[in-house]
């Protein structure tokens, strides 16, 4: 079969300011020699562009080549030329024939319970056999129509990607993904509503950018609507700069998104970055064979081994001496200085649990604490 071609002008090599030779970088040069391969008439083969790139990747480093054919793609993705609102609407439908075809196709597989025929498709579809050229002819001119509708919208898909181009995920996935909402808006696109297909595809595209973020951009995944919140916190809190004059503060900043505060914090919290612990500390001079971040650091809450040790013991012989009390002493110290909950509780509340006076309450714990202090004296 041969090679796919698309014709284009030739592009111009880059010059200095004084009109001789420029200094380019190593994405430039691989673009610089895919140009060439295009030779005088400005066609490109698809063929030659691959063998441009295996030669390149031989010849260099695979991270320079992968540079390359990032800015070889957004070179490439800007090439078709823009449709009217009478293309898109002739495009659209035939994106809705081709997508009713596909449709009958997938019925026809379950209930066959196989692949059908091309006959058995067309026939599905409304031709006879002897229109099966004309069914195979009207189904690639569907093709070409989707092609063109999403080929001919990719600069949207730029532009919305490059706006979350800092978000944890690299600008070329997003535009990888974003590519994946403009196919599904072109399948959804309905062109008898009469509004333009860019307003309508926006927002698949940006739904699928978020979803790529929401999934990839972090090591600890959050849900998709809590990234949009997060995006809509951060937008608040450039606007309330500028309208304030300085840095807002949580309430006023879950004030203007409408969530409550503690909410806000959560999700604020759940945001921050985690990095590894196994990445050398400033201190060892980042040499790999000295100390990692995760030997310097410190647990605030973690309980020292004699401290827990101690704390054990002092516990066992604190039940053993509640034992001998009384169950009324006994159930009156538990809630008085929270041994069971860690809570502890005024006399008054203790005589609202229990139903009796303060003054009971007051003298229950005097004389359990004389009780407890005896062992003590005993033992001197």
């Amino acid at each position: 079969m041969a090679a796919s071609v698309q014709m284009r002008p030739a592009r111009p090599s880059p010059s200095s300011p004084n009109g001789g030779p420029g200094r380019r970088s190593s994405g430039s040069a691989v673009l610089e020699e895919l140009y060439q391969k295009r030779g005088p008439t400005g066609v490109t083969s698809t063929s030659t562009s691959h063998e441009a790139t295996v030669s390149y990747l031989s010849e260099h480093g695979a991270a320079e080549a992968k540079l390359a054919a990032k800015v070889y793609m957004f070179d490439e993705l800007g090439t078709a030329d823009l449709l009217s609102h009478k293309q898109e609407m002739e495009l659209g439908y035939k994106i809705q024939q081709l997508v009713a075809m596909e449709l009958i196709r997938d019925q026809l597989e379950v209930a066959l319970r196989r692949q059908p025929t091309d006959s058995e498709w067309a026939e599905a579809c409304g031709y006879t056999r002897e229109h099966r050229e004309l069914f195979r002819a009207a189904y690639t001119d569907c093709l070409h129509a989707k092609h063109a509708m999403v080929s001919s919208n990719m600069r949207l898909v730029i532009a919305v990607a490059k706006r979350y181009g800092r978000m944890g995920v690299p600008l070329s996935d997003l535009v990888q993904e974003g590519s994946l909402g403009l196919i599904r808006a072109a399948e959804k696109y309905d062109p008898a509503k009469g509004f333009k297909f860019s307003t309508y595809a926006a927002w698949w595209i940006q739904q699928a950018i978020f979803k790529a973020i929401a999934y990839h951009s972090r090591t600890i995944r959050l849900p998709v609507h809590v990234h949009n919140l997060l995006y809509s916190v951060r937008r608040a809190r450039k606007n309330l700069t500028l309208e304030l004059g300085r840095a807002p503060t949580e309430g006023e900043l879950a004030s203007r998104v409408g969530v409550p505060l503690e909410r806000l914090r959560k999700y604020l919290r759940a945001s921050r970055s985690t990095i590894s612990t196994e990445i050398p500390s400033a201190s060892s001079g980042f040499n790999p064979q000295d100390q990692v971040l995760g030997d310097t650091l410190v647990a605030r809450d973690m309980v020292a081994p004699e401290d827990s040790a101690e704390m054990g013991l002092f516990r066992k012989r604190l039940e053993e001496v509640m034992l001998a009390l009384p169950e009324e002493e006994r159930r009156v110290v538990t809630l008085r200085f929270g041994l069971e909950d860690g809570k502890s509780r005024s006399l008054a509340e203790i005589a609202s649990a229990s139903r009796c006076s303060k003054d009971w309450v007051r003298r229950t714990e005097s004389r359990a604490m004389r009780k407890l202090r005896a062992p003590q004296h005993q033992q001197r």
